[in-house]
């Protein structure tokens, strides 16, 4: 399911530029708004209602204060902080970056910035699938989300050799490995976030996660940009490469096994 935001950015590109070239930019920004209002629809009506059981409705919850004090929440909180934001700065400056420093044209960018998106689907189902495969063969779950956590860190490292390429298309060869292994990284990440989370906590652990992630995000998305009006994209990519590698240390410290709580 992870894949489906992918498969919308890999649409994206080529359907923006060629609403904006053929209607103006203005329709570019009204069109896809209007497309995410319309999804509710088909949700409400497909999406079926699930009637939750007694003991469900009369477990205590625990308060948010009380999930803070556990080590493994710190853990997937970090995690997802730290690598999230990789996710989208590809997301938001990929286009941005072809045209400035790659001199890509609009039409370029409608044609070839998609391809990361698609590594980044890629990386989804394959890193869902490592860690379900390396589990289903004996190992202990947090062993298996570790491993396919490390396999998607190595694919993050391209990132430090993008603003070297003496080419746009090497560089958005290796901005796609990348993209694969900052995916992988995320779909793993929710199968942890279900192995060490009790069923009724887990809505309030990954929102406390979301909601670390977007404040990180936020303010990654400021630096960056004052990094590439004053410097250049070189810090920015190096940063995209190792911030993944701090997000998987806070796990593997962190997060050692199922809380009760």
């Amino acid at each position: 399911f992870n894949t489906g935001s992918v498969i919308g950015a890999l649409i994206a590109p080529p359907l923006v530029i060629w609403l904006a070239t053929r209607y103006g930019w203005q329709t570019a920004f009204l069109a896809p708004s209007l497309l995410g209002l319309l999804w509710i629809w088909p949700w409400l009506a497909i999406y079926p209602r699930v009637e939750t059981g007694g003991a469900a409705e009369t477990t205590p919850q625990p308060s948010f204060g009380a999930l803070l004090g556990v080590r493994e929440v710190w853990g997937l909180m970090l995690t997802r902080a730290l690598c999230g934001p990789v996710n989208h700065f590809y997301w938001y400056w990929l286009p941005e970056y072809l045209r400035r420093e790659r001199g890509f044209s609009l039409e370029q960018i409608g044609a070839w910035a998609g391809l990361p998106y698609l590594f980044g689907g890629l990386g989804n189902v394959v890193g869902g699938w490592f860690s379900s495969h390396l589990i289903g063969r004996g190992m202990a779950p947090l062993q298996g989300r570790r491993w396919a956590m490390g396999m998607g860190l190595a694919f993050c490292l391209a990132s430090l050799g993008v603003p070297h390429m003496p080419d746009g298309y090497y560089a958005l060869a290796l901005i796609c490995l990348a993209s694969f292994g900052i995916a992988a990284l995320a779909a793993t990440w929710i199968g942890a976030a279900t192995d060490v989370c009790p069923e009724r906590v887990t809505a309030r652990v990954t929102g406390l996660a979301g909601m670390t992630e977007g404040v990180i995000n936020m303010a990654l998305t400021l630096a960056t940009g004052w990094v590439v009006d004053r410097y250049s994209y070189l810090p920015v990519f190096v940063g995209a490469g190792l911030l993944p590698a701090l997000g998987v240390m806070a796990f593997v410290l962190l997060v050692r096994q199922r809380f009760s709580r």
